[in-house]
């Protein structure tokens, strides 16, 4: 069985400190689910944090780096993760580029504007090096069954789709914007309906309609920059309803007879689940694992982000 090399650079939540700070046992940070992995191993960090790397290297015996270059300069990597801060994507990208890895996976956004996205995704493909960007949601089985869902016609029409979210247009409605295309392709209308403060003056909270012929409507609710994370979807077809809440409760309802009214038809709840969404991890490493070993293709190739990053820029220039 062959091992690959990976190496991740940047170490705050999601690339180790999620699986440093939580009590949860789940695999949530790329360091705990590559370590963990007997298809993997960890040759090395590059973080600025000199205690985390200090850290690691302590308890792990995983040798830690100032930067990207100090890192892949000293360890070969099959695979590199880009954890880092969203601002710093493009540049590292571009960095990692000179070292020829097998494959880079990237954390959202691949980068911040469509022009960067653009250029990574050719410069990356000239060099033949696949490029991935970790959007998550693709990555949990429930999101493919409520996909097959819409598509086999078991909701019937989809009349509504409602989505609550906070923290930034970009770093986190993206989620849901690259859910819309995986599930019903572009918009034929868009319509900005209110804009707030984002985690960033280029990252606003955006509140937007979207419309697609003849009958569904999408709503994605944006509530602002602040310590509540609120991540909610819920989806009304004329045959069901699927509403999935901000900790993986997932309910899935049938139409059914009223019991009060012998004239009216009510949505009635015959699933209630709870998804296990440190699984979205595991199942990306087991993705790009199985796609090193020729078996399958990415879920989340780079390119799919140059549509996303097209959808995203012509919403925002519809924006007030």
């Amino acid at each position: 069985m062959t091992i690959y090399s990976v190496a991740i650079i940047g170490c705050g939540g999601i690339g180790y400190q999620y699986n440093r700070s939580h009590k949860r046992q789940g695999a949530l940070s790329y360091f705990r689910v590559f370590h963990t992995s007997p298809n993997f191993r960890v040759v090395g960090i590059a973080d600025v944090d000199d205690e985390i790397r200090d850290e690691i290297h302590q308890q792990f015996n995983v040798p830690g780096y100032r930067n990207v270059q100090e890192l892949l300069e000293s360890r070969h990597a099959d695979v590199v993760i880009v954890a880092s801060p969203e601002d710093t994507h493009a540049s590292i990208l571009r960095e990692v580029l000179g070292f020829h890895p097998k494959l880079v996976f990237c954390e959202k956004p691949l980068a911040c504007t469509l022009d960067e996205v653009e250029n990574l995704v050719k410069a990356y493909e000239n060099e033949n090096i696949a490029l991935a960007v970790n959007y998550s949601r693709r990555y949990l089985r429930v999101y493919e069954e409520v996909r097959q869902n819409i598509l086999s016609g078991k909701l019937g029409t989809i009349q509504s789709v409602l989505v609550y979210y906070s923290r930034g247009f970009l770093h986190n409605a993206s989620h849901y914007l690259d859910l819309f295309l995986w599930w019903f392709g572009e918009p034929d209308e868009i319509r900005v309906e209110d804009r707030r403060e984002g985690l960033s003056k280029d990252d606003p909270t955006l509140s937007v309609w979207l419309k697609y012929a003849p009958e569904t409507e999408i709503r994605l609710v944006g509530l602002g920059s602040s310590d509540v994370l609120i991540n909610e979807i819920d989806i009304i077809g004329s045959l069901g309803r699927i509403q999935i809440d901000t900790m993986g409760q997932l309910v899935v309802s049938a139409i059914g007879k009223h019991p009060d009214y012998d004239d009216f038809r009510r949505y009635w709840s015959k699933e209630e689940r709870c998804i296990d969404l440190s699984g979205a991890l595991p199942n990306a490493v087991n993705n790009i694992y199985r796609w090193l070993e020729r078996e399958v293709s990415l879920k989340t190739p780079a390119r799919d982000s140059v549509t996303l990053h097209r959808f995203i820029k012509r919403i925002i220039e519809d924006a007030p």
